[in-house]
């Protein structure tokens, strides 16, 4: 889950200070891409489990 952390760690720097600059904007742009990569996959992977493993 190191993923998430960073991603984390990202969203919490960007807000600490209240405001968001444009290379912010970009950043978390990224960020979002990212967290909708991850989703997809996650979704795949309990879709494949309920088939395969039945769970």
């Amino acid at each position: 889950m190191q993923g998430a952390s960073c991603v984390q760690q990202i969203i919490l720097e960007i807000a600490g200070d209240g405001q968001i600059t444009q290379d912010e904007v970009l950043q978390l742009e990224q960020v979002m891409k990212n967290l909708e990569t991850m989703e997809r996959a996650s979704m795949e992977l309990r879709l494949w489990m309920q088939k395969y493993v039945g769970q």
